[in-house]
């Protein structure tokens, strides 16, 4: 009887436990990807437009 319930222990682990943590674990990297992506995205966005304003500025008529 012990033997089958660790039999049917291990293929809940192999079957269900493990692929569903690496999807997950897999899936929480790609998320943190995405919004270091987005983070840097959006840096370079308000150095783009500060860039333009300090230029707008210099070559304004006074």
């Amino acid at each position: 009887m012990k033997d089958c319930f660790m039999a049917i222990t291990l293929a809940v682990w192999v079957y269900v436990l493990i692929p569903v943590g690496v999807t997950l674990l897999l899936s929480w990297i790609s998320d943190k990807r995405e919004e270091r992506r987005f983070a840097k995205l959006l840096e370079e966005e308000r150095a783009r437009v500060t860039a333009n304003d300090i230029a707008r500025t210099e070559t304004a008529p006074e």
